[in-house]
């Protein structure tokens, strides 16, 4: 593979933003949204099925662990939203909404970074 002559090479051998590689000497990776965004290209989505063609529920995975992140989203069997929120690692995280059926919110409650439930997030 032909080394990059120069650091915007490099980014375009990567396909990674200019503003993304400044930022990579940070100590955080949160500083770079960038390369946040890259990162989430490389979860699978995946969907679950009740039956051959009801979506019981949606959501991305890590690839290398199977633990579900982000954003997920799970669905009675109309299809109207029933429960909604994000997972890291496979944990449950931040606030969790569930919906009735005629999508009013019936409940909330967030998750802490430890597991713990406290009370929702107006």
């Amino acid at each position: 593979m032909k080394q990059p002559a120069s650091v915007n090479d490099m980014n375009e051998s990567l396909r990674v933003p200019a503003s993304a590689v400044a930022q990579i000497g940070k100590t955080e990776l949160e500083k770079a949204p960038e390369l946040k965004n890259a990162q989430k290209k490389l979860k699978r989505e995946i969907q679950y099925f009740d039956d051959s063609t009801t979506v019981s529920a949606k959501g991305y995975s890590d690839p290398g662990t199977g633990a579900r992140e982000g954003t997920w989203r799970f669905y009675y069997e109309t299809g109207e939203v029933k429960e909604k929120g994000k997972y890291k690692a496979g944990q449950k995280t931040g606030q969790w909404i569930t919906l009735s059926q005629e999508q009013d919110t019936v409940g909330c409650v967030s998750y802490t970074e430890n597991g713990d439930t406290v009370g929702c997030e107006e």
